[in-house]
């Protein structure tokens, strides 16, 4: 082991002037590498771990001893260097292990439930923290696309030990809220288009606010209830949550009556009747007026105004 380990060490030159025999001999302890003597003239290579005894005991003899160039070879340096080297290496080691390991696992796109019900489904599909890179299954992308329905697309990469899952939600429509279409004024029924829902009213039907003209529950199917009194069947109808979606016009009309004395002052009754019920109603601008003049006991006269209007009693196509 000593040979192996001074073959790889450093070693320097020396060179003696006018010395015998017996330096060469107590010189050959340090295990020089190449020795030569000749005409009093000493030239050997020795390890540098010993440089400084030789040229101890060679001045202690009083001979003239010359230090060449050292030769530290490849093999040299790794000697000297051998503990920094082979840190760097199980460094490299290390390093090269870790590489081969996914640490982590970012979602993006989702989070919440969601976010853990996919991170439950890559377990059961032996792809979680600590994996290593090589048994991340590559078809993991398609599989949770196709068991999962609020998944359109999925991506899936590795970002140094970090494992990436890029998700896109699958894009749905705003629905409309599912709540029955209720009137807004009271009104005569002129006109009704119902594109969903059932409808509760006909045309020339009067209804009043808040009441129900089209219902947002669905009809899914009946079922069989018990006879009546005559023993004929009964059958209950079956409906879910819908949405109800209609126009719906009716004719609201607003009046007012008053007396006067003589048939003359039927102009002047009728505007301020008029007057009143645009005071009343925000001044919107009716499509009918129409004045009504009767005659009473008492001899006076009853005038009654009535002012008409077709609005929109529902409409829900454009929301």
């Amino acid at each position: 082991m000593k040979k192996i380990r001074n073959f790889f060490a450093p070693h320097v030159t020396f060179t003696i002037q006018d010395c015998d025999i017996n330096l060469l001999n107590r010189l050959r302890e340090f295990r020089p590498k190449r020795i030569s003597f000749a005409n009093g003239t000493l030239c050997l290579n020795v390890p540098l771990l010993y440089k400084k005894r030789v040229q101890q005991i060679v001045r202690n003899m009083t001979y003239t001893i010359t230090e060449q160039k050292s030769i530290v070879s490849t093999f040299s340096f790794l000697y000297v260097n051998i503990g920094l080297i082979a840190c760097f290496a199980v460094m490299i080691v290390a390093l090269s292990i870790f590489n081969m390991f996914v640490f982590r696992i970012q979602i993006q796109g989702i989070d919440g439930q969601e976010s853990a019900e996919l991170r439950a489904f890559l377990r059961d599909n032996n792809v979680n923290s600590f994996t290593r890179k090589g048994r991340v299954n590559q078809g993991i992308s398609t599989k949770i696309t196709s068991n999962f329905d609020f998944i359109a697309h999925t991506s899936t990469y590795i970002r140094g030990n970090t494992m990436v899952i890029s998700v896109h939600r699958t894009q749905t429509p705003p629905l409309p809220p599912m709540t029955d279409l209720v009137s807004s004024h009271d009104a005569i029924i002129t006109e009704i288009l119902v594109l969903s829902g059932i409808a509760q009213v006909d045309l020339g039907d009067a209804v009043v606010v808040g009441q129900i003209l089209v219902s947002a529950a669905l009809q899914i199917g009946v079922e069989p209830g018990e006879p009546d009194d005559w023993g004929r069947p009964t059958f209950t109808k079956i409906t879910v949550p819908g949405y109800a979606t209609a126009l719906i016009r009716g004719r609201v009309s607003h009046s007012r009556t008053t007396t006067i004395q003589d048939q003359s002052q039927k102009d002047a009754a009728s505007a301020q009747l008029l007057s009143q019920i645009k005071s009343q109603t925000n001044a919107i601008e009716f499509e009918s007026v129409n004045t009504f003049i009767n005659p009473l006991p008492d001899g006076t006269f009853s005038v009654e105004v009535v002012a008409s209007k077709i609005i929109d009693l529902v409409n829900s196509l454009n929301t």
